[in-house]
């Protein structure tokens, strides 16, 4: 599948958001995805039917799966994908596959799409029969438009996305078509395929990744502002890829669609910086308050009780994502189960996901949180500088070093 024919199939039968220039900042989540796609296996080499890409709301989960689709189709020209986007159904599933069919002149696969069987098991036999040798790749974007919620864990899929993971799941792990999901919540797996997927954790840009970014925009933007004014934008900003995409058509004088959209369905004039070169506090509020609004940022607040709201309080004392240890000792005094309420608080957004030496890190984004504004601020920032001591004394880098400098400031 050629490039232009690839994004555009993503992105207008797909209806994904890919970029398909400019893409920059994961190196690392590319590689494991394409060992994924062209070997069935994840990093320690255990054997696996896809990945779960699981990030907060415009980390840029969607265009990773998009380079890495891009990457592998010129490793294997035949590979295409099915992108089934949003909350599946079974006309949206069946007609997906059938199109899939059509593109490559398969007749027999369309037959065994048009069976009088339930949409899943025809999936599954059309996946472990006629196409078990072909490199199909199925995407399940926005997957969590199909979970419930919970306050005591992982998110509960529907009755037809479990009916549909139940196949897709085996189908893929024992056979060569592969499962790709993007997802903002955590979701729990079928039980007897818990590990069919290896998981990706995408947070927002490094700090490392910034100048490079600077250093990527037109010459015409990088004339209207510093390196220095860019890196502090991007962390007011969470360093979140999707907001800084729309800051920077803000400087330059535009409105972006999907920003528009936005003031227009909360009944505000659309935002406008008229190519500012350094947007007012006022005007990045505004930005990151239009986006939250995307996350239902204020029902999920209401969801939490007192104690749970301190907690994301005392945790904005962290700039960089932390395992759960780096948070044990923020929950004094309060009723929070970290083992429980990390993935809650992950799933309603207000806990950004990432990776710390391989294990799960969290972290409050200062689009949530613009500061750290806590009681007895030195009590936490004495705990961040001690998790921070103990991480350098383990890995003596010199940017643990600096963040144990940071975390008093």
């Amino acid at each position: 599948m050629k490039r232009d024919d690839l994004y555009r199939h993503l992105k207008v039968i797909g209806g994904m958001r890919v970029l398909e220039h400019g893409f920059i900042g994961q190196r690392r989540p590319l590689q494991r995805l394409l060992r994924v796609l062209r070997t069935s296996r994840d990093d320690n080499e255990v054997p696996v039917g896809g990945a779960l890409v699981l990030g907060m709301k415009g980390v840029g989960k969607s265009c990773l799966i998009g380079r890495a689709l891009d990457r592998h189709a010129q490793h294997e020209p035949r590979a295409r994908p099915i992108v089934l986007h949003g909350v599946l159904d079974d006309i949206k599933v069946i007609q997906q596959f059938t199109d899939a069919a059509i593109a490559r002149g398969d007749r027999r696969a369309e037959t065994i799409l048009q069976l009088e069987e339930a949409v899943p098991q025809r999936i599954w036999r059309l996946l472990t029969s006629h196409w078990a040798d072909e490199p199909i790749i199925i995407v399940l974007d926005d997957f969590e438009q199909n979970l419930e919620l919970r306050d005591d864990g992982d998110a509960r899929p529907s009755a037809k996305a479990a009916a549909m993971l139940e196949v897709l799941l085996p189908a893929c792990h024992g056979y060569r078509p592969k499962l790709l999901i993007t997802t903002t919540a955590s979701f729990s797996m079928p039980s007897e395929h818990p590990r069919a997927l290896t998981e990706l954790r995408l947070g927002s840009f490094h700090s490392s990744v910034l100048r490079k970014l600077w250093m990527r925009l037109p010459e015409v933007d990088r004339s209207k502002i510093s390196p220095a004014t860019w890196c502090d934008l991007a962390e007011r900003l969470g360093r979140n890829a999707r907001v800084l995409d729309w800051a920077m058509t803000l400087l330059r004088g535009k409105t972006p669609d999907e920003v528009a959209d936005m003031a227009r369905k909360a009944g505000q004039v659309p935002l406008r910086w008229k190519g500012s070169t350094s947007p007012s506090e006022e005007q990045l509020t505004e930005l990151a308050r239009l986006f939250l609004q995307t996350l239902a940022m204020d029902e999920a607040r209401a969801r939490l009780n007192d104690d749970a709201l301190t907690f994301i309080r005392r945790a904005r004392v962290y700039e960089w994502p932390v395992p759960k240890e780096g948070l044990q000792g923020l929950i004094d005094g309060l009723d929070i189960d970290l083992d429980r309420d990390i993935t809650v608080l992950q799933n309603l957004g207000l806990l950004e996901v990432d990776e710390m030496d391989g294990e799960p890190a969290h972290r409050v984004s200062p689009l949530v949180e613009p500061n750290f504004d806590a009681e007895d601020p030195e009590r936490w920032h004495s705990v961040a500088a001690a998790f921070w001591e103990q991480a350098a004394a383990r890995e003596g880098t010199g940017e643990r070093f600096v963040r144990v400098v940071r975390a008093w400031e």
